[in-house]
């Protein structure tokens, strides 16, 4: 496969830069989005494979060209922060960090109501065992007079 960098538009506000490339694929099969990073990567050492995203891949029926629109973010953080979670998704990026704390907060008040269950059924029962303790003495106080 030849891959060609038809343009790179840095874009400060999002913290990337937009890379458009064309490669041609005659007598092989479509190329799929980790070959054109692959690829992407061999011809430009400078990039980072984890802060690079490919965003559209398009091709022509009957042409072994393609079309593909990649971003390059200047960190991880700065992807994970701005794209979709299904481009995420789509690209194979984890994003640990939010299904890890929905998961602990969820863990943490499921733990606080059973605490809170466990509690509440312990004071009942030592409230009823007074209750009984009391009566019990009041019968008993009754009986021997």
């Amino acid at each position: 496969m030849k891959l060609d960098i038809i343009s790179r538009v840095k874009e400060p506000n999002l913290k990337r830069e937009k890379i458009e490339i064309k490669a041609f694929f005659k007598g092989e099969p479509i190329p799929s989005k980790q070959s054109i990073i692959d690829h992407l990567l061999a011809n430009d050492s400078s990039l980072i494979k984890e802060q690079l995203l490919v965003r559209k891949v398009e091709t022509h029926f009957g042409q072994s060209t393609l079309l593909s629109t990649l971003y390059y973010y200047v960190s991880l953080d700065a992807l994970k922060q701005t794209e979709q979670d299904y481009i995420k998704t789509r690209n194979k990026i984890k994003d640990n960090e939010k299904p890890n704390n929905i998961q602990q907060n969820t863990i943490n008040k499921d733990n606080k109501k059973t605490n809170d269950i466990q509690q509440n059924t312990i004071d009942e029962d030592n409230k009823k065992t007074n209750d009984i303790q009391q009566t019990t003495k009041t019968i008993a106080n009754i009986s021997t007079k």
